[in-house]
């Protein structure tokens, strides 16, 4: 609660449609990127909101993972000021009402740019999924946190903070799972790098970075 300045605050959350998600759960890099994007998205919107000089919003930031390969959901939490700070004395105007379509719409075409550029997705997939009725990229918008609401603030911090899931142990998880599946085996067409689609070397270096290690099994007496 020290690193927040005594101003109103909104909590946002943004979160991608299914069919991208699996980019995101053994490139770990791309959470930065998601982060990244959303962020941009949301500084954009609120200055666009606020009609001062160099307007700048303050924002605290973090991942959220559940599930595994099937019902992973990286979604970005970011706890903003509601509205920006300006000029050399630190003033704070509160930003006008939000459109949120507008700003799923930045986030969309952010996130579409940034994996095309990453070569995790084609212009007809970007196509294919503006064309659907709902896109399945989401932002919520919570209520505006009064300054004088400490209670509200603190559990929204706390709440930010204990559902985050380490992306290791998400990916550790996964990896046992196929594992059980696959008994063990790492190459060949049903092997487990197959399956998760790494490299076996990948796989093996991943492995010894999670502290996987196969079960002795007992020879037969």
């Amino acid at each position: 609660m020290d690193v927040l300045t005594r101003v109103p605050h909104r909590h946002f959350v943004f979160s991608i449609p299914k069919i991208l998600r699996r980019y995101f759960l053994y490139d770990r890099k791309l959470f930065a990127d998601l982060s990244r994007s959303a962020w941009e998205s949301l500084q954009v919107f609120l200055q666009e909101a606020v009609p001062q000089n160099d307007p700048i919003p303050g924002a605290v930031i973090a991942m959220q993972t559940f599930g595994d390969l099937i019902g992973h959901n990286p979604r970005c939490h970011i706890l903003v000021t509601d509205g920006c700070f300006y000029g050399n004395k630190g003033m704070f105007r509160v930003a006008s009402p939000l459109e949120l379509k507008k700003l799923e719409a930045i986030f969309r075409h952010k996130v579409f740019r940034m994996l095309l550029a990453k070569g995790k997705i084609t212009r007809e997939l970007i196509a294919m999924l503006s064309s659907w009725r709902h896109s399945g990229f989401h932002v919520f918008c919570g209520n505006r946190i009064s300054p004088n609401d400490e209670t509200a603030m603190e559990n929204l911090a706390r709440y930010m903070s204990s559902t985050v899931r380490t992306l290791e142990e998400t990916e550790r998880n996964q990896i046992l799972k196929i594992f059980s599946e696959t008994r063990w085996r790492i190459e060949g067409t049903d092997g487990a790098a197959a399956i998760l689609g790494l490299h076996p070397s990948t796989l093996r270096a991943r492995m010894h970075k999670l502290g996987i290690v196969r079960p002795e099994t007992k020879e037969p007496d």
